[in-house]
């Protein structure tokens, strides 16, 4: 007999730009089977890292509030957009499609959308919403230098069995 095992949704890169700290657009690769170690003086960047993933995936929806100016490079929204791309590798959309990013846009100076958060499939069409089914599969949680520990981890039991694992 066959045996079925589960695929698990895992991040293969991020990509960020104008956002907070960081002016330029920047790249991360994930490794395959290890974890993906920060490391930099203070003020490099790192915690900006973590959050660009939280604002993707994290407990609260992308462009549910408009991001204030100091999440914008240089502390000024007249700077520019924000860019944020999360490649996966194992995410299922509809019917089984496998999806290869989520993307989140905010554009201060745009007439028609300011924000956009979307769904790319791994054969490059695009969708104009994500959907909570697919979030779902890409927990991510963040705790930060408060460490309440046990109200993130009561938050997490309510989350699917399979999260999205970094590294």
């Amino acid at each position: 007999m066959a045996r079925i095992t589960s695929l698990r949704a895992r991040i293969t890169s991020l990509s960020i730009k104008g956002y907070r700290s960081i002016k330029d657009k920047i790249e991360l690769r994930f490794p395959q089977n290890a974890p993906l170690v920060l490391v930099g003086e203070n003020n490099a960047g790192k915690t900006n890292i973590l959050r660009a993933i939280d604002l993707v995936l994290g407990e609260f929806w992308p462009g549910s509030k408009e991001p204030e100016d100091h999440e914008f490079w240089n502390r000024d929204a007249t700077n520019g957009k924000i860019e944020i791309e999360v490649q996966f590798d194992g995410l299922r959309g509809d019917g089984g499609t496998l999806l290869q990013k989520f993307r989140w846009l905010y554009d201060p100076n745009s007439t028609t959308k300011k924000c956009d958060f979307m769904a790319v499939s791994s054969t490059g069409n695009s969708k104009n919403y994500v959907r909570s089914e697919w979030r779902d599969q890409c927990m991510c949680m963040w705790i930060g230098a408060d460490r309440w520990l046990s109200y993130h981890r009561s938050w997490t039991t309510r989350m699917p069995s399979s999260p999205a694992r970094i590294g």
